[in-house]
């Protein structure tokens, strides 16, 4: 497995190249901006893009979608109850584009598997941050989006945030995975479980919640 990231746009989104190392296909998580960027950095692994996933659809994270898209041909995709998010922004961009209708070629649910070659990428809905917020997970590796940070969580203060859904979404579908599953979010650096259910305080403060 081939992972990389980097960090793209204004506000430094994190965006990840996640590839099948036998097959070269990968799948670009999070390309919030810099389209050229992403398809050098591919070029240089040798990695043929095929799905572009959004761990949701705020701007930082699908700035560049579309035109990636464009270029590459690969899918676009992201949980049903983000498509509506992303064509809200899409369209506050002030960009008037045909293929608005057609653009998310892909819907997911909590559960599916999404392949890569060989790779078997598993969708984990995690709302909270967003409505149609997911994880993708490729064991070791947890691709957070906006839901869990580095000793932080996402925001919920946003049209279509809760909090309530958030701690859910952290304390019941990802604290369950083991302590050394890598966590790269969608700002900042990576951690790992096991180190966010001890020094993360809104974690600790969410798992006391849970359990009174």
């Amino acid at each position: 497995m081939i992972v990389y990231g980097f960090a793209v746009g204004a506000l430094q989104a994190n965006c990840y190249l996640l590839g099948d190392s036998e097959s070269r296909q990968a799948a670009v998580i999070d390309p919030g901006d810099d389209h050229a960027r992403i398809l050098r950095e591919g070029e240089k692994r040798d990695l043929r893009v095929k799905k572009i996933l959004l761990t949701h659809a705020h701007p930082d994270h699908m700035g560049a979608a579309l035109e990636l898209r464009r270029v590459t041909g690969a899918s676009l995709g992201c949980h049903r109850d983000e498509v509506w998010v992303f064509e809200q922004v899409w369209r506050m961009s002030g960009v008037r584009d045909a293929s608005i209708d057609r653009a998310i070629d892909e819907t997911y649910e909590d559960g599916d598997e999404i392949e890569i070659g060989k790779l078997k990428i598993n969708v984990i809905h995690t709302p909270g941050h967003s409505p149609g917020g997911v994880c993708y997970y490729a064991h070791p590796c947890l691709f957070t989006g906006d839901t869990l940070f580095q000793r932080s969580v996402g925001r919920t203060d946003i049209p279509g945030g809760d909090y309530a859904k958030l701690q859910a979404s952290i304390t019941e579908k990802l604290l369950g995975l083991d302590d050394e599953v890598v966590v790269l979010p969608g700002h900042m650096g990576k951690t790992t479980l096991g180190e966010e259910k001890r020094s993360n305080p809104f974690v600790r403060e969410m798992l006391m919640q849970a359990s009174s």
